[in-house]
């Protein structure tokens, strides 16, 4: 999937509350109607894993496949680790700058829970605010689906309300980066970091890792110069954790709704990350008639409804309908196999590297407390 810099674009000058444009909608013109569904009984039989993708390779894009570094084409030719990055990397009391598109934000300490209620990584961690981070954040989603014991890895607790991240720099060498329980806020005093659902006053693994980003951003300015991870694309994060940047992607209407559904199947089934988004917008999308969301991505995950390709999550944590209502449920949404709907979506694989490739094909729904 592209780079997504829509999000930080429309904060300018629509709204600082959400990261990523919630107004850039078009009305559609028509409806139409579903055809059959492409799941059936049959398909629980089929061998995600193991299913072929060599037929659909020719028409995907985008590869960021490099051979100088494994962490893939953006992060070709970037900084060399100093010794000084690693002690201001590793230094907890070094923090990044407010981001440029969010100066009316501070730095300030709040309680830190990790695996907040839940007791280990999850989707619902992850509620996008004001930085418009959508994509990175998305990409955090697909680690929190597919490997979350791999999250709990990254990140040590050092007891003294300082986190190390375990991360890779730009040639793909291990690096240890700190980071303080100072995370942005606005004047209220509110969280305004990404952060658990419905919490605005503690942290989580995931407010951890995106500020561990925009630490790494000032050394290594891999995302808008160092001033700023809005715009952050999926394939731009994943790497800073895994060690592993390859990916692919497959544009709007390249592949049939049948293709697109096995191309998400297989790369669920191996462990891989998979992000995705809209190139139309206003459509209503499911039955609850959720609006499509142009410049904005999504994790994709197994959906709970047999009949429905697969699920999208808006890292938002929710989901404005078409008649201009919020639905407050995760930000999920069942894809339908309608092809003006399907046709909108594209999708980019990412290699999941030391996230390790066991897979994860359960069907994805909020955790219950």
């Amino acid at each position: 999937m592209k780079q997504i810099r829509l999000c930080v674009r429309l904060l300018l000058f629509l709204t600082l509350f959400y990261g990523c444009s919630k107004s850039d909608v078009t009305p559609e013109s028509k409806s139409t109607q579903p055809t059959t569904p492409t799941t059936s009984s049959s398909e629980a039989t089929l061998n995600w894993r193991d299913t072929t993708m060599s037929d659909l390779m020719p028409v995907s894009n985008g590869s960021t496949f490099s051979s100088q570094t494994t962490m893939g084409i953006h992060f070709q030719g970037l900084h060399a680790t100093t010794d000084a990055d690693s002690q201001w990397l590793a230094t907890a009391n070094n923090e990044p700058p407010i981001p440029s598109s969010t100066p009316d934000l501070h730095w300030q300490t709040f309680i830190v829970n990790l695996w907040y209620l839940y007791g280990s990584p999850d989707i619902v961690h992850i509620n996008q605010r004001n930085v418009g981070d959508c994509d990175g954040l998305a990409a955090l989603g697909c680690m929190a689906y597919a490997s979350p014991d791999f999250i709990k890895s990254l990140i040590k607790d050092n007891g003294d309300n300082t986190y190390t991240v375990s991360m890779y720099d730009p040639q793909a060498k291990p690096i240890k980066v700190t980071v303080s329980s100072q995370f942005l806020a606005d004047g209220s005093g509110q969280l305004k970091a990404c952060g658990a659902q419905g919490n605005n006053t503690t942290a989580t693994w995931a407010t951890v890792l995106e500020k561990a980003i925009m630490k790494y951003n000032v050394i290594y300015k891999f995302v808008d110069n160092g001033t700023d991870i809005g715009g952050i694309g999926s394939e731009y994060a994943t790497p800073l954790f895994t060690g592993t940047g390859n990916s692919f992607a497959f544009a709007p209407g390249t592949l049939s709704p049948t293709n697109l559904r096995r191309a998400v199947m297989w790369a669920l089934a191996n462990g891989k990350f998979v992000t995705g988004g809209f190139n139309k917008a206003n459509m209503g999308v499911g039955a609850d008639s959720v609006a499509s969301i142009t410049g904005h991505a999504y994790t994709l995950v197994v959906s709970t409804d047999t009949s429905a390709l697969f699920s999208m999550r808006n890292p938002w944590g929710f989901n404005p309908t078409t008649n201009h209502g919020d639905i407050q449920d995760n930000g999920v949404v069942n894809v339908p196999n309608i092809g003006t709907v399907v046709n909108s979506i594209d999708v980019r694989i990412i290699d999941p590297g030391v996230a390790g490739d066991k897979g994860n094909l359960t069907p994805y729904q909020k955790p219950k407390i």
